[in-house]
């Protein structure tokens, strides 16, 4: 009896794990929580004691909580026995090009780096898929504010907790984890590059959302968000990340432009940081 209540008791905790989390979330809410997960640690995952610290362990995480959250969303639409896809022509063009993709990277004669190259390759067959696949469950999973306005307060206190990292390991000169180099120019996101671009897509994201929130803790929140980002974006200085950032204003502010009335008293921020970009 003891043989087999030690044989078997790590399969019913299992079990009963299992239940436990079916009882507390239904399957779109785990793909929901996957992605909330991912956006947090992304940009702060790093594993110092493996032979590619930053690039592979984040593709790595990516891929298995993304995959994973296309999982419980398959799973879901199983069960229920409906697929509800979003009606948009953009999908249909993207797997056009993954499809064309996909022959070309199969016709080609060094195959294997064309489907996965070493697995942090942005330009590969895989890498390309794990970008689809990102898109196509945004689409699905984030169709009320709630839900998107929850990633996005997720992803701006991963920034925030980022930043606060950085100004401590360059600034500062304080090393908060003994195991990351003590080098004032690391990051967590490997290249200065890669983290102006970063910073210019929270300095988007809270401008939209800053100039909309009512007086509330959370605005401030976002505007000290955006202060940090834009802060970062000056201190990288990397033109391609300006340029981005200054088109999608440009586009946001004839947006508001166009929309008339109210819309227009929201003109002055996106206009001021255009000015700066």
């Amino acid at each position: 009896r003891i043989y087999y209540r030690q044989k078997f008791f790590p399969l019913e905790l299992q079990r009963f794990l299992y239940a436990i989390i079916a009882l507390m979330f239904t399957m779109p809410e785990l793909s929901l929580l996957c992605l909330y997960v991912a956006f947090f640690l992304l940009p702060l995952w790093v594993l110092p004691f493996t032979a590619s610290p930053l690039d592979l362990n984040k593709i790595y995480l990516a891929y298995f909580l993304f995959m994973l959250a296309a999982v419980f969303w398959f799973a879901h639409s199983l069960k229920t026995g409906r697929v509800v896809l979003p009606k948009n022509l953009a999908f249909f063009f993207l797997a056009a090009f993954l499809a064309s993709f996909a022959v070309s990277a199969f016709l080609s004669s060094s195959g294997h780096l064309a489907f996965a190259g070493m697995g942090n390759e942005p330009s590969t067959l895989s890498a390309l898929g794990l970008f689809s696949l990102v898109f196509f469950l945004g689409a699905v999973l984030f169709s009320s504010p709630e839900s998107s306005f929850r990633a996005l307060l997720i992803l701006f206190a991963s920034f925030a907790l980022a930043i606060i990292f950085q100004l401590f390991q360059s600034i500062l000169k304080i090393q908060l984890f003994p195991f990351f180099p003590a080098d004032p120019t690391f990051n967590l996101f490997g290249s200065w590059n890669d983290l102006g671009i970063f910073a210019g897509l929270i300095l988007l994201s809270s401008v939209i959302a800053f100039d909309f929130l009512p007086r509330s803790l959370l605005k401030v929140f976002f505007g000290t968000v955006l202060a940090l980002s834009l802060v970062t974006a000056a201190a990288v200085n990397f033109n391609i990340a300006w340029w981005l950032t200054a088109f999608y204003l440009v586009v946001l502010l004839a947006y508001l432009y166009s929309r008339g009335g109210e819309a227009r008293r929201f003109f002055l921020l996106p206009f001021l940081i255009l000015v700066v970009a």
